[in-house]
């Protein structure tokens, strides 16, 4: 259901450049809770519909990156069904149907439904249900999609946001323009001074060994009085291979067999540092697939089954930590590829998000240990 838009963001966001998160969960559970109760329908003589939503959990976002916007959700939820013979409202059978867990990534839907009581009559009335309600909800969930994407996109507000925004850079162009030759003649000060700080650290690295330099948190580049204006800075090739190595090194033993990676075949995605109003923040955003295979041993050490993989990660990044998912593709043939395959899972899952943790945590030292925004 998930398709990128071009988006607007604050008006303190310009150009709509940098992230941007938007709480729609309110909004998302409501709208769906009415999609859903306008089911009704007509099938083999019987009325089936939806009279109420009993639950729904999860949550709704929107995103802005880089003008592109993106409509999330994730979703779990819980109503109730009746079915009645057309004209006999009085024979009515009624019971429960579950979603689980999908998000706007999912092109289908895995359902459970169940009667509330164990008869011939309800059992029927559940297996008409089970038969016909799917494209049902389907076309109510691409509905509320439809909905979704138009909640931002009314023109009236995008042309409202457009205006402010023309006038705000107006004014302070028109403020950069008024402070004129002074204010160029800071910038050249500023310019300066930083030419010559960088010709110092220049000689230093020629004229002495290497030493760590000791950063003050949230220092920006000379030009950035009081550190308050938005600096960035792309870490993104020293974060991919950090990534791809700390993935490559990445190997499971247990009793019987092990789990080695073959090749990380995608790493795609950025990563950077920002500094704004004296703080900086470190960001990263990759889609990750990792080519494993898993070797069982049997009790002399001598491998007697292999099966290859992939661990799949299509969000890893800063906005949910370690908080992504990871999808396993593996076709096991036999009990004992099975078994690697159950490994890829109760051992390889553990051990990416502990691969995550550590590359975090260089991020971290390189945030905090190097100069990234340096002088």
């Amino acid at each position: 259901y998930s398709r990128m838009q071009e988006g607007v963001g604050s008006l303190w966001n310009k150009n709509s450049w940098h992230w941007e998160e938007k709480n729609y969960t309110t909004w998302g559970k409501d709208a769906m809770k009415k999609k859903l109760e306008q089911i009704s329908y007509e099938q083999d003589g019987k009325r089936i519909f939806i009279p109420s939503v009993t639950n729904v959990k999860g949550e709704a976002s929107i995103t802005i990156r880089k003008m592109k916007k993106k409509h999330l959700f994730e979703f779990e939820i819980t109503m109730s069904w009746r079915v009645h013979p057309l004209g006999d409202e009085k024979a009515l059978q009624y019971g429960q149907i579950k979603i689980f867990e999908f998000s706007q990534d999912d092109d289908e839907i895995d359902i459970e439904v169940t009667a509330d009581k164990n008869k011939p009559e309800s059992n029927e009335a559940k297996r008409l249900v089970q038969k016909t309600i799917m494209p049902h909800l389907q076309k109510k969930i691409e509905e509320f999609m439809e909905e979704y994407k138009a909640v931002e996109a009314e023109r009236a507000k995008v042309e409202e946001d457009t205006r402010k925004r023309i006038e705000e850079e107006k004014k302070m162009k028109e403020a950069e323009e008024a402070k004129g030759k002074e204010k160029k003649q800071i910038f050249d000060e500023m310019k300066k001074k930083e030419e010559e700080l960088k010709k110092k650290e220049m000689e230093k690295a020629m004229n002495s060994a290497p030493k760590k330099i000791e950063v003050v948190k949230g220092e920006g580049s000379v030009w950035n009085p009081n550190n308050y204006f938005w600096e960035e800075k792309s870490i993104n090739e020293w974060a991919k291979t950090t990534l791809k190595k700390l993935f490559n090194e990445m190997e499971i033993e247990w009793n019987r067999g092990r789990i080695f990676v073959t090749e990380v075949s995608k790493c795609e995605g950025e990563a950077g540092t920002s500094i704004r109003k004296g703080k900086k923040i470190i960001s990263y955003d990759y889609n990750v697939i990792i080519k494993v295979r898993g070797e069982l041993e049997d009790s002399d050490g001598e491998v007697i089954e292999e099966l290859e993989g992939t661990l799949e990660i299509p969000e890893m990044n800063s906005d949910s930590d370690l908080d992504f998912q990871i999808y396993i593709r593996a076709a096991a043939d036999n009990e004992n590829q099975e078994k690697i395959r159950q490994m890829f899972r109760d051992k390889g899952i553990p051990k990416v998000y502990e691969v995550a943790l550590t590359f975090i945590e260089e991020l971290k030292k390189k945030q905090f240990n190097q100069d990234v925004h340096k002088k």
